[in-house]
């Protein structure tokens, strides 16, 4: 057997999947492991919990750490706390809100779907309107829609649901420590999120927090790791250390940052990133108002070879973005600007690396001007 040494080249992840650890991340990562059991290993743990409530702003209820992507949480979450028969109202502004409505079809439930126009939210009182007429179980969204770029506003909708008794359940994946989500005051009952994204740890660990409704309805489960049950006992047998090492780590940066840093700076970024993809003539998907500060999806122009330009990014500048997800929206670029990739000289990078590259495909370019529209409005 032919082999050689792994070493894989530096790329800036600009994709809206994953972001380039955090040198405490990394930290993390290489610090001596600890048993499961082992009472320093516990005291971390109960720490990434205490920190992450913080992060979630959640003031009353649970955070649990699950040994898995943020893939398998929306079912393992409405598993444990739904019953097979529930009835749900799903919300989606895209590929991950149908998505959401597919897993919760999986488990039995009976799903009523409401979307939006591409590019666009579902507006709060529509939700709330069906909400109302439907009086389900349980109410599903993606706060942040990471093939469209579209932030959810939820105005009203944790009230709406409480009226008639429902859980409002919410994929933060793309807006954790990088948007304002206010679990407790906006009265969500279970929210979720991955690690490797605003927060810039690693993948590999998905954060729950739960309300006390939640955990009032939390239905007795089997010894799984596949139910949250187990996860609030605090059993973290064969718990990935070095991911939560990282974990830790990273929470501690938010703490020391403070959530409004954190909100503004990834604000930003995006505002430096489609200030510079304007320069060069590229239409943003979504609307002004609901744009999602992690993720910016920008049209491909007409006659540039969408996959040519990522593959060329990639190759010569080191540079990765993603492609389409949502085939209704056509070819489209996805780009991440997220916690430790979100740094200045990175999206000046970027943009000066796609005019480059646009210009060699024929587009009409003025050169510099990228650059020169993100810099005007970077805070450094």
């Amino acid at each position: 057997m032919r082999y050689r040494r792994l070493n894989p080249p530096q790329r800036t992840l600009f994709g809206p999947d994953l972001s380039n650890p955090s040198p405490r991340a990394v930290q993390g990562l290489i610090a001596s492991i600890e048993g499961a059991r082992d009472t320093d290993f516990l005291r971390t743990a109960s720490e990434a919990r205490e920190l992450a409530a913080s992060v979630f702003q959640l003031t009353q209820g649970e955070v649990v750490i699950l040994p898995f992507l943020e893939e398998a949480a929306a079912e393992v979450i409405c598993s444990s706390l739904l019953p097979a028969t529930a009835r749900v109202v799903v919300s989606s502004c895209g590929t991950y809100g149908q998505r959401l409505a597919s897993a919760a079809r999986r488990l039995g439930h009976a799903v009523t779907l409401t979307e939006a126009a591409p590019g666009e939210a579902v507006a709060p009182s529509t939700l709330i309107e069906v909400v109302h007429s439907t009086r389900p179980d349980a109410v599903l969204l993606i706060h942040g829609e990471g093939s469209t770029g579209v932030l959810q506003p939820m105005d009203g909708v944790g009230e709406a649901c409480r009226r008639v008794g429902a859980l409002l359940l919410v994929d933060a994946s793309f807006t954790l420590s990088g948007v304002d989500l206010r679990t407790s005051a906006w009265e969500i009952d279970a929210a979720w999120s991955g690690t490797q994204r605003c927060l810039s740890a690693v993948a590999g660990l998905t954060l729950v927090a739960l309300g006390p409704r939640a955990l009032e309805r939390l239905a007795p489960g089997p010894s799984s790791a596949l139910h949250l049950s187990r996860a609030l006992s605090g059993d973290y047998e064969a718990f990935p250390a070095p991911l939560l090492y990282a974990l830790v780590e990273v929470l501690q940066l938010c703490n020391d940052q403070g959530l409004a840093y954190r909100f503004s700076r990834h604000r930003n970024r995006q505002m430096a990133l489609i200030a510079g993809l304007q320069a060069l003539g590229l239409e943003i998907v979504a609307a002004p108002a609901v744009r999602l500060p992690s993720v910016t999806v920008a049209r491909v122009p007409a006659g540039v070879d969408g996959e040519g330009v990522r593959r060329a990014l990639l190759d010569r500048f080191r540079l990765e973005i993603g492609g389409p997800m949502d085939a209704t929206l056509g070819p489209v670029w996805r780009i991440g600007v997220m916690g430790h990739s979100a740094a200045p000289a990175n999206i000046l990078l970027l943009c000066s690396a796609l005019e480059v590259l646009l210009e060699e495909q024929g587009c009409q370019v003025h050169r510099g001007a990228a650059a020169r529209a993100a810099l005007a409005v970077l805070e450094w």
